[in-house]
């Protein structure tokens, strides 16, 4: 039994030599390599991730955003209207604007 078990410890070692690479290299060195290689991997998933999510985000508009943005834009426009800094002429232009084009992206419903 003494053989095989001093038989089988060294084959382990000559294995363990070997996953070290070049002669001399040690365990560690694979160690610290594959830690490496496994924190790359982590790293890139998770920059996938969020790479996915904020480009799902931005993409997502629905007709409930067109409406909220041109609800922001028309608070803007009524500001700038009463500062004095746009003429009633102006903002009703870009009120009419505004409209059409929520009208186009809002599909409309009917009745059946």
């Amino acid at each position: 039994m003494q053989v095989h078990t001093d038989l089988a410890i060294g084959t382990h070692a000559a294995v363990l030599a070997q996953l070290g690479g070049a002669p001399g290299g040690t365990t560690g060195d694979t160690v610290a390599l594959l830690i490496n290689i496994g924190a790359a991997v982590a790293i890139t998933g998770g920059a996938i991730v969020v790479i996915l999510l904020v480009r799902r985000k931005l993409l997502r508009s629905g007709p409930g955003d067109a409406s909220a943005s041109a609800s922001g834009l028309l608070d803007s426009l009524r500001k700038l209207h009463a500062e004095g800094k746009m003429t009633t002429e102006e903002f009703n232009r870009a009120r009419a604007k505004i409209g059409a084009s929520v009208r186009r992206s809002v599909p409309v419903r009917t009745k059946r």
